[in-house]
């Protein structure tokens, strides 16, 4: 027998009932999962673990060098296809950060006054190139799959549903179910890599993803129990209505 949400958490349920959040799954056709339900891909070369848990569907990527000799992963020639819309991994703006120190002088007898001060700021150039020695692997987050809350599933693809969360008890939500043909989303991801000292020559890993199910609720993640413990399959996006 199933149960309601104890008192407790019905306040905050409360405070979020402004706020709707998408919980996404994302499969795959062909490629294996992993206990974490990450995407493991690997061919003579490379291994290569996607994992897409949290807001939005972070990219995160760590590849593995099975060879003996280094691994040069170019990502300024490795992008995702998003519904057909290309998004390169390298970012084409550059990050600044900074600083500003001063102080101010206001006269007591005129309404002059004057400042003076410091700007100290660094400027961050994307990595587009990174070195995995033989033997060894690197952890990549990179872009993100969507910008947000996707509105443009119909409410006729959802059903009402009920979401087992923890010991028996149970959160009201709306579940779509979708194949690979009628999926809303669908991306493809291509690595580009050179093995060896020489970089005249790339290879290409490309690997293909959709949604698959996607299920709308009032609750956040932390109170579904959903994403905590970074389920490499699913992500989540909100919206505030």
């Amino acid at each position: 027998m199933s149960k309601s949400i104890p008192i407790a958490v019905i306040p905050l349920l409360f405070c979020l009932s402004c706020t709707t959040f998408q919980y996404v799954t994302v499969s795959s056709t062909g490629i294996a999962k992993n206990n974490r339900n990450e995407f493991v891909v690997e061919n003579d070369s490379l291994r290569l673990i996607y994992n897409f848990s949290g807001q939005n569907g972070p990219i995160k990527i760590s590849i593995y060098n099975k060879l003996d000799v280094p691994v040069y992963i170019d990502w300024q020639r490795s992008a995702v296809i998003v519904n057909d819309k290309t998004m390169p991994y390298v970012p084409g703006e550059v990050q600044i950060e900074g600083s500003y120190s001063g102080s101010t002088y206001t006269s007591r007898f005129s309404h002059y006054g004057s400042s003076s001060g410091n700007i100290s700021a660094t400027a961050y150039l994307p990595t587009t190139v990174d070195f995995i020695p033989p033997k060894a692997s690197i952890n990549k987050t990179t872009i993100n799959i969507t910008s947000g809350y996707n509105s443009y599933i119909p409410d006729a693809d959802f059903q009402k549903a009920k979401y087992q969360i923890l010991n028996g008890f149970t959160a009201n939500v709306k579940k779509a179910a979708f194949t690979e043909g009628n999926s809303p989303l669908h991306f493809r991801s291509f690595i580009s890599y050179s093995v060896g000292e020489s970089t005249d020559r790339l290879y290409t890993f490309e690997h293909s993803f959709f949604v698959s199910e996607v299920m709308s609720s009032g609750s956040s993640p932390e109170m579904l129990f959903i994403n905590v413990g970074s389920r490499g399959d699913q992500y989540y996006s909100m919206t505030t209505n």
